[in-house]
């Protein structure tokens, strides 16, 4: 039974369809290691999931809120992280688009199921569309149970 556990456990890390006797087992959408249509910087990766620990005290406190929000709808390790921004790059709503004298930021929502919503910010250097963007930002929307 272990084996079974790691076999779909390594294939959910892979989009890949486990059958099981009797159905079949999506593994979670949102399990992804590689970067699809984007960059990220690593370290910018670390803050925004609650690894910055050497920084200015604000910029530790964000990251570890930013962990805190990310877990709150089940974003609890990189491959689901990783999954979101692959999400966000492909099949998001964009909610703004923000041009200065360096590029555009393009900034996309995704809802995370009733939990709440994630805005991830793009950035096109010298506002070319057609580039690779870098993730710039990421911003939680955690909906509250409070009433």
């Amino acid at each position: 039974m272990q084996t079974q556990s790691i076999v779909v456990a390594l294939a959910g890390m892979k989009g890949i369809e486990i059958l099981q006797p009797g159905k079949v087992v999506k593994p979670p959408v949102l399990n992804e290691t590689l970067p699809k249509g984007y960059n990220i910087d690593p370290k910018k990766f670390d803050y925004f999931f609650g690894k910055v620990t050497t920084s200015h005290p604000h910029n530790i406190q964000r990251s570890v809120q930013n962990l805190k929000d990310l877990n709150a709808p089940g974003i609890i390790n990189e491959q689901a992280q990783t999954g979101l921004f692959n999400k966000a790059a492909s099949d998001s709503v964009i909610i703004s688009q923000i041009s200065n004298n360096f590029g555009i930021t393009v900034v996309k929502r995704i809802s995370i199921s009733d939990k709440g919503a994630i805005q991830v910010g793009f950035f096109y250097p010298k506002g070319n569309i057609s580039a690779i963007p870098k993730v710039t930002a990421l911003i939680p929307k955690i909906a509250s149970n409070k009433k």
